[in-house]
């Protein structure tokens, strides 16, 4: 039962992860718009697609500029750091009302993850090889 429980928690988190990281509100700092539904449709999924590629082709003109300094790429690490701190709020107020823990118990971060079989949203993040080798280019192209 409890490794039932654990294995479903695993598949669910990465998946539920990744779909908060591709939402325009986490973004903008801002998670309370987020509705997360059990059936997914086509057309939402197309939509969400083309709300992305809307958003991509705007930031593309200023990634493609040779205008960026470092205080552009100074904020962009500050929002990606904002960012995943939502998150990582956001799963582990899941993980409270999965496992049942009530506000009054008290739970250190470290324990709920070792509990859970889980990494840290940011260690998760961090891992992933894509993430730094766009950051290391960015840099590189820009001041080396």
């Amino acid at each position: 039962m409890k490794s039932e429980l654990v294995e479903k928690l695993q598949g669910c988190l990465l998946s539920l992860f990744l779909l908060v990281m591709r939402r325009n509100n986490v973004a903008a700092g801002s998670a309370s718009g987020l509705k997360v539904s059990r059936t997914w449709k086509s057309s939402s999924i197309n939509k969400e697609d083309q709300m992305q590629t809307v958003t991509l082709l705007q930031l593309k003109n200023i990634w493609d500029s040779k205008q960026l300094t470092t205080t552009t790429i100074i904020k962009t690490v500050k929002t990606t750091t904002t960012i995943i701190k939502t998150v990582q709020v956001f799963i582990k107020n899941c993980l409270y009302k999965i496992l049942k823990i009530l506000w009054q118990d008290t739970i250190s971060s470290s324990l709920l993850w070792k509990r859970t079989n889980q990494l840290p949203a940011e260690e998760e993040i961090r891992k992933r090889p894509e993430s730094k080798r766009t950051l290391r280019r960015i840099a590189q192209d820009r001041f080396g």
